[in-house]
């Protein structure tokens, strides 16, 4: 209901998957792809590729082996790779020098990215009145929003 009202009033919206190491990538997209209900027009979709910090991280073939099985189903339906939000330690760690093709979006709260990404979030304590605590994310200079429009 909320999505097709946004869509009306030219709203921006896409879809976002915060990924499991407890089920395969592949299943993860077909539910994503069952579920998120996305169009031509929205954003390309975003799939946040992290690990708490007290967490065990699995192994980076496994990391690598799920999130490529879930980026080739989207693709393969979507015709487009989706965006990978994910921490900068991690980016760096484990997915920079697999995922070259594909767009980052960074989360780094102290000081921007010394790396190619096209969103960064910068802070997890904006606030919005009526809203309440929220994410603040900018996009890299001299980009513009259309490039990252599901076509």
């Amino acid at each position: 209901m909320y999505k097709k009202e946004a869509e009306k009033r030219d709203i921006l919206i896409g879809a976002y998957h915060f990924f499991s190491f407890r089920t395969s990538g592949k299943k993860q997209a077909e539910y994503f792809l069952k579920y998120s209900n996305i169009n031509k027009g929205n954003l390309i979709p975003v799939i946040d590729v992290e690990y708490p910090a007290k967490k065990r991280i699995p192994s980076t073939s496994k990391v690598i082996k799920e999130v490529e099985a879930f980026s080739k189903v989207i693709e393969n339906e979507l015709g487009v790779k989706p965006i990978i939000y994910t921490g900068d330690h991690f980016y760096k760690k484990i997915l920079k020098s697999k995922f070259k093709d594909h767009k980052f979006w960074i989360a780094k709260m102290n000081r921007e990215p010394n790396c190619d990404y096209v969103f960064w979030q910068y802070t997890d304590r904006g606030y919005v009145k009526g809203i309440g605590k929220i994410d603040n994310n900018r996009m890299k200079n001299g980009d513009k929003l259309e490039n990252y429009i599901f076509k």
